[in-house]
């Protein structure tokens, strides 16, 4: 076939992968992916319907922007209700240089967690165990670092360094959580090139929208870190991820990472 003909397949190809992505177009909160009330939606999508759960949702324009209308509902711009800060009452992670984001410091017990926003495994212990996660911090008896890789491309790279801005504003684990939901959803697909048109609006629903983050995501802050977390990652032969050590010991992904008694067991919160 001609190389011209190959290229025009592939771009083809493309486009059409990416207009089911956005016919099936919804906003992450906290409990999962979902299309709600105020929801962006596409110029192309105008006035079209869009079954979901119970309800149907229109493509309409309001203020010059394009938002999902909910049947009988008003609409709310979500800018202007950021979602529910589930960090609330957690200590605040720390960046730390060449180390990643450490809750708890000064305590004896550590949990290392290596993970990519990419990865679908990783997704899934977020599912499982993200909760007993967040207890874990909030008891503070356990120093829980955060190594967040980008290691499975451009869209990867994007994730780490916007959640590592997210810091500042005590919505590192938010903006984590609100990712990783999405790829379990099926969302955002791995090197999809898609991060980047989903991202600013995962933010803006956690309230991401002050200048400092906003610089911070621009000027890619943080990919030095991500990079250098990369290398390091790959001379100490990283086994994969997730890759999560309790002082020094890799737990075991199917009876303690993918199962939440016996992750709780493993770092000491059936007991808390």
């Amino acid at each position: 076939m001609h190389q011209k003909s190959k290229l025009q397949l592939k771009v083809l190809a493309s486009l059409f992968i990416l207009a089911g992505v956005f016919l099936n177009f919804g906003i992450s909160n906290s409990q999962g992916t979902v299309i709600k009330n105020g929801s962006p939606c596409l110029k192309s999508q105008l006035n079209k319907k869009i079954n979901y759960l119970s309800d149907t949702f229109t493509c309409v324009k309001l203020n010059g922007k394009y938002r999902f209308k909910s049947t009988g509902s008003a609409i709310t711009d979500p800018s202007n209700t950021p979602a529910q800060n589930q960090t609330t009452g957690l200590t605040s992670g720390k960046i730390v240089p060449n180390v990643g984001v450490v809750f708890n410091p000064g305590a004896t017990q550590t949990l290392e967690v290596w993970e990519d926003l990419q990865c679908p495994y990783c997704a899934l212990f977020e599912t499982v165990s993200g909760k007993d996660l967040r207890s874990l911090i909030s008891a503070g008896n356990t120093k829980v670092i955060f190594h967040v890789l980008g290691f499975l491309g451009p869209d990867s790279l994007a994730a780490a360094n916007a959640v590592y801005c997210a810091v500042g504003a005590n919505k590192f684990l938010d903006l984590k959580t609100v990712l990783h939901n999405n790829v379990q959803a099926g969302l955002l697909m791995e090197n999809s090139g898609i991060m980047g048109i989903f991202l600013p609006t995962y933010e803006a629903q956690l309230g991401l929208v002050d200048q400092n983050f906003q610089n911070c995501v621009s000027v890619n802050k943080y990919l030095p870190l991500v990079r250098y977390l990369n290398n390091q990652a790959n001379l100490n032969s990283l086994p994969g991820t997730p890759a999560v050590y309790l002082n020094g010991t890799q737990l075991d992904n199917q009876t303690q990472l993918f199962n939440e008694a016996g992750f709780k067991t493993a770092v000491g919160l059936s007991a808390v």
